[in-house]
């Protein structure tokens, strides 16, 4: 057992969202593979809450409220949103000055996530109802419309970080804050956690970065 333990190997089964896995997620895997050839993957990528214990899954990438108060979570990294929009848009409709006049844009929602948007400005919160012509159950899917003038949305930085830092999308409403969410990965309970579960939540967290997510640097 303590070999086991001290040469991560075996299956790892791990679930994790469709956009932020692909973008994220994928592009460590071969340099985890590197590093631990005993451990072999396989991959789930899907946006919906899974059963970790009935599905077999060893690790889930998730972000936001915990599901289930008997799974274990390590904080990956904070997740910040952004509101925004093509310059393209802008120039056809105007840039809302306060989230109040959003309700005169078209507002491209995520399939998952509810139609009020929160925003914080001198410690007071407000919500704000959207409506828009185009929802959507992936967030790079919004990115596209974003891009091409379809309208204005909230999404995560790790979506539309690079398209802000070269300018093809521009954020809105910077005077106010939008509450930000937890990126965790959960794991089931056990009384000990496996190799292969703990040396890949390392090798996330060493390539995300602790204290500023690679994708939020020069946006923070």
């Amino acid at each position: 057992m303590t070999q086991l333990q001290a040469n991560p190997q075996g299956r790892l089964r791990i679930n994790i969202p469709m956009s932020f896995g692909r973008l994220h997620i994928i592009p460590l895997i071969p340099g985890f593979l590197a590093k631990y050839p005993g451990v072999e993957i396989e991959m789930v990528m899907d946006d919906r809450m899974v059963d970790l214990v009935d599905e077999g899954i060893d690790v889930a990438i998730r972000g936001g409220d915990l599901p289930d108060s008997t799974l274990i979570a390590r904080k990956l990294a904070t997740m910040r949103y952004a509101v925004c929009a093509s310059q393209q848009y802008i120039e056809q409709h105007g840039a809302p000055q306060t989230p109040e006049e959003l309700v005169n844009h078209n507002c491209l929602v995520f399939s998952y996530a509810a139609n009020e948007w929160h925003f914080i400005r001198d410690g007071e919160e407000q919500q704000i109802s959207v409506s828009g012509n185009y929802r959507v159950n992936n967030g790079e899917a919004v990115c596209e419309a974003l891009r091409q003038g379809v309208g204005v949305s909230r999404i995560p930085t790790f979506i539309v970080g690079p398209d802000i830092a070269t300018g093809r999308l521009v954020p809105l409403l910077r005077d106010y804050q939008i509450p930000q969410k937890t990126l965790y990965a959960l794991f089931p309970k056990r009384e000990h956690l496996p190799a292969k579960t703990r040396v890949f939540i390392d090798y996330v967290v060493d390539c995300f970065g602790e204290e500023l997510p690679y994708w939020d640097k020069g946006l923070v």
